[in-house]
């Protein structure tokens, strides 16, 4: 069984083109996904420590989901790029 869980902080750093998350992984494999409105998977890759800075300056100004995937649980946090 999967439980969806939201407890992620989310910050933008627009001047940096950073996405910085703070996650505590439960698991040694948590990994997170940034998707489209589509639903299509733009990024991808692990969460190894709180606080994890991903790489966002490749993104266009739009909205997107954020999802964290560790063990059974998936956490989802919206947020929007506009530089």
């Amino acid at each position: 069984m999967i439980r969806i869980e939201e407890h992620v902080k989310v910050h933008v750093s627009y001047c940096k083109s950073n996405l910085y998350v703070e996650y505590l992984p439960q698991t040694s494999r948590t990994i997170f996904d940034i998707c489209n409105e589509n639903g299509r998977i733009i990024k991808t890759g692990s969460i190894n420590d709180f606080e994890t800075k991903i790489d966002i300056s490749e993104l266009e100004n739009s909205k997107y989901v954020l999802l964290i995937l560790d063990g059974d649980r998936v956490n989802s946090q919206n947020f929007t790029v506009s530089r």
